[in-house]
């Protein structure tokens, strides 16, 4: 895709603006208890189609006509993001929105790298540089997935385990000092076992949460390539017109989920989660998708998915992994930091590459 210098430099602030919209996006799952999840993203859906009315209405009728090949890029997003709150939950913002943006980069560099799915294939001044750095990418994720998260602080059964360790009261000293007896083993071991049993269950925890985030990273990296396709083809060259129809699809999916969940608490005679509290920050949270996402498509045009989905996508779990560091306290020890710090070296060298590969 041939750009100018001037419409490459928009492009370029168009990313920035981008990655720290979409790197906050997700904040508000932290500060409160969103439960399953279900609620919460259906808010939030709600608010990205809210958001993308608005910008519509300020684009002009163009803005409205109907694009199905953006509206099913929607919908495959809106499946995703079911998965959003449960991943972040089992590894947190740091950990899952690294792993899944390095998820979704590859599919977004690799379709228009390659000019997959209809997609046209894209020139670089030097497609070395543009591959290296998705190698590059590619070492960062493998040290990310390394990287274990610390339990999280609400999480009752940890504090309460260690608090049962810890206390001297199990293990009386004067029974601890004498020698072991057949009864006195199988009570210490008896009391080890929950360690054991906690320790597997971190790791279960652990790989379900990286896997839930490589799926989220697969659907994000899909949902905008009818959009691009379209475009390719001779349709709408002004990525914004596609906006609204690609909320039309995420909010058709996710209350279609959100259906499907009461329907499940119906038959199954749970409660539904669906607190007033999570209104807000869900609509908050789908509003700063929108405008992450607007900026976004901007600056595909301007720069091209290989160029464009790696920078975004390197950036907002850059900047995610500084909040769960410093703000919510997610990653701990010194091997988590030596991890950690490897793997943002290794993402910056490689986010390097690929603007100079333009």
């Amino acid at each position: 895709m041939e750009t100018t210098n001037l419409s490459r430099s928009l492009g370029f602030l168009c990313c920035i603006l981008s990655t720290i919209l979409l790197g906050c996006v997700y904040i508000p799952v932290k500060l409160i208890n969103s439960k399953d999840g279900l609620f919460f993203q259906w808010m939030m859906c709600l608010g990205i189609f809210g958001a993308s009315l608005v910008g519509a209405v300020f684009e002009g009728m163009a803005s409205f006509s109907m694009h199905w090949p953006s509206a099913i890029g929607g919908a495959i997003w809106a499946t995703g993001v079911v998965l959003v709150v449960p991943t972040l939950e089992l590894i947190g913002i740091g950990l899952g929105t690294l792993v899944w943006a390095s998820s979704e980069m590859v599919v977004g560099w690799a379709t228009g790298h390659y000019g997959l799915f209809g997609t046209t294939m894209e020139k670089y001044s030097s497609r070395f540089l543009n591959t290296l750095g998705v190698l590059l990418v590619g070492l960062s994720l493998v040290l990310y997935v390394s990287i274990k998260p610390s339990p999280a602080k609400n999480d009752n059964y940890s504090r309460a385990l260690s608090s049962r360790i810890s206390s001297k009261e199990t293990f009386p000293e004067e029974f601890l000092e004498q020698p072991l007896l057949n009864g006195g083993a199988t009570l210490i071991r008896e009391e080890r076992d929950p360690i054991s049993k906690a320790s597997d269950s971190e790791t279960k925890h652990r790989t379900l949460g990286v896997f839930q985030a490589l799926l989220i990273g697969l659907f994000s990296g899909f949902h905008l390539v009818p959009t691009e396709r379209t475009i390719d083809h001779g349709g709408d060259s002004h990525p914004l017109h596609y906006m609204f129809s690609n909320s039309i699809g995420i909010i058709t999916v996710s209350t279609l989920f959100m259906s499907m969940y009461l329907c499940s608490c119906k038959i199954f005679e749970k409660k539904c989660w669906m607190e007033p509290g999570l209104i807000f920050p869900g609509l908050a949270s789908g509003c700063l998708w929108a405008l992450g996402e607007m900026g976004r498509l901007l600056a595909n045009q301007s720069l091209g998915l290989s160029v464009n989905f790696p920078i975004i996508t390197t950036g907002k779990s850059l900047f995610a992994s500084l909040l769960g560091v410093f703000v919510f306290k997610e990653i701990a020890g010194t091997q988590n930091y030596v991890l950690l710090f490897f793997a943002l070296i290794a993402t910056s060298a490689a986010v390097t590459c690929i603007v100079l590969s333009k």
